[in-house]
């Protein structure tokens, strides 16, 4: 099945080329359809070199893509069931974005999922800074009539403030 369904994409691209016709067939499909095709397009990876969608690459490949598309879309069949058609024969490296299921919805939610957790870092922080007390500054004024002991009084007393 796999066979023909490749088969008939190359001669239909075959045949439009010969023919001197766009490979998009947008002569025979409706203006629903081409846009359909078009959607599609630009959710598949050329499979020549990985690096574009369809909709902008200009290869071989890729033309082949496009009119298995619009080849798919003419007979009928939806978006998922058009890119399950290309998953099936390239696997899930064919798709601009990964679907969301399984590891795909990892990557949806991670970014959610970061923004959150450094919300609630921020809010911490900002509440640990508010809590602090405002340090106090001590000022020891010695006029000489005050002994030693006094000043190791004074300085405990100080310091007992702090720990409270």
């Amino acid at each position: 099945m796999l066979i023909l369904t490749v088969l008939a994409t190359l001669g239909v691209a075959g045949t439009a080329l010969a023919a001197d016709v766009p490979a998009s067939g947008a002569s025979a499909l409706t203006p629903e359809q081409e846009a359909l095709a078009r959607k599609i397009d630009a959710q598949l990876i050329a499979p020549c070199c990985w690096t574009q969608t369809v909709a902008v690459h200009e290869s071989d490949a890729a033309a082949q893509v496009k009119a298995q598309v619009r080849m798919l879309v003419a007979q009928g069949k939806g978006e998922n069931a058009v890119l399950d058609t290309f998953v099936s024969q390239y696997g899930e490296k064919i798709l601009a974005s990964p679907r969301m299921r399984g590891f795909g919805s990892v990557l949806y939610l991670f970014p959610l999922l970061a923004g959150a957790a450094a919300a609630a870092v921020v809010i911490f922080l900002l509440v640990s800074w508010r809590r602090r007390p405002e340090p106090v500054a001590v000022v020891i004024v010695d006029d000489g009539q005050v002994t030693e002991d006094e000043r190791q009084a004074r300085l405990l007393d100080e310091l007992s403030r702090f720990d409270a």
